[in-house]
């Protein structure tokens, strides 16, 4: 047999076997689908068909685009937009650099590191039906012990969860308190992951500073910030649970109302189900949108979530 011809039969491509799925995989996998389908695809469904009015039995309800335009056209429904960028803008850089600091404190200068992550990841656990009254005590305008050293100072007592303008960052703040734990417990990840050999080339190529900081430390702990920020801003946009703990109506007037507490209130207070599935059905998008912009802004060139 020639030379070439033996050389032309070892690059002929064999493609592997077909692989048959065993069908005892489905008869395990039925009960997982049944609860997705149960609780989730169902419900989703209803929520968007209730939202055009086709699952509706209420007097007077919408049809179509009607449950939409309406809130489009409500004052309300915009100030709550603004409401949650702005808690968005307070929370999720407060809680990345929050993290970020104690995370490099413990990495570098504490030996105690597991003491020290136990510590701060507590409030991750604690619930917001219990941290909320704890922190409204602390901030009480008459008793509260945030007041008290006020007072101490010369200062004068504030009410920070019902004034107009502390409200909605004195939530915020709390809900730092809330998540620093767990942002700095992935930066701490991302930190033990990156080699030593990056921090001595960098001390012998004498960077220093700002420019460690942008060229050095943020690039070595990129996935970790993508993660955080991901996570963080999933959280400000459906935050609930502290601004009803704190506030139980989402004021003063309207003040501390995020897309999440006006889908409770349209449904459970005003009982408008066609207002309220309409907004969840524009928070889910958002929300889907957010998530897919994030996965595709490449930190560095070619990568992305």
């Amino acid at each position: 047999m020639p030379k070439n011809r033996i050389m032309q039969d070892e690059l002929i491509f064999i493609p592997p076997p077909k692989r048959h799925t065993d069908p005892w995989a489905y008869v395990f996998a039925a009960p997982a689908l049944a609860l997705l389908a149960a609780f989730l695809f169902i419900p989703a469904v209803w929520v968007i068909l209730t939202s055009f009015g086709a699952e509706s039995s209420e007097a007077g309800a919408g049809t179509g685009f009607s449950a939409y335009i309406h809130q489009l056209k409500s004052r309300v429904f915009w100030r709550t937009i603004l409401n949650t960028a702005y808690f968005g803008g307070v929370y999720v850089p407060g809680t990345l650099i929050v993290g970020y600091v104690l995370a490099r404190l413990i990495f570098r200068k504490i030996r105690s590191r597991r003491w020290l992550v136990l510590l701060f990841f507590v409030p991750c656990l604690i619930p917001t039906a219990a941290a909320g009254p704890v922190w409204h005590w602390l901030c009480a305008p008459d008793a509260g012990l945030l007041n008290r050293a006020l007072t101490l100072a010369g200062s004068g007592p504030v009410d920070w969860f019902h004034s107009p303008k502390l409200a909605l960052p004195s939530i915020a703040v709390m809900c730092i308190w809330q998540s620093a734990g767990l942002i700095t417990a992935i930066f701490l990840a991302g930190m033990w992951a990156v080699p030593r050999e990056c921090g001595e080339m960098a001390d012998l190529d004498g960077a220093r500073g700002l420019r460690r900081l942008w060229h050095v430390t943020l690039p070595s702990v990129q996935d970790a910030l993508r993660i955080s920020l991901l996570l963080l801003l999933i959280n400000s946009v459906r935050v609930f649970g502290a601004i009803f703990v704190v506030t139980r109506d989402g004021g003063p007037a309207n003040w501390s109302t995020t897309l999440p507490f006006l889908v409770y209130r349209e449904g459970m207070k005003v009982v408008k189900f066609d207002g309220a599935c309409a907004l969840s059905t524009l928070l889910c998008f958002g929300i889907a949108i957010m998530v897919v912009l994030l996965r595709r802004f490449p930190m560095k060139r070619g990568q992305s979530i």
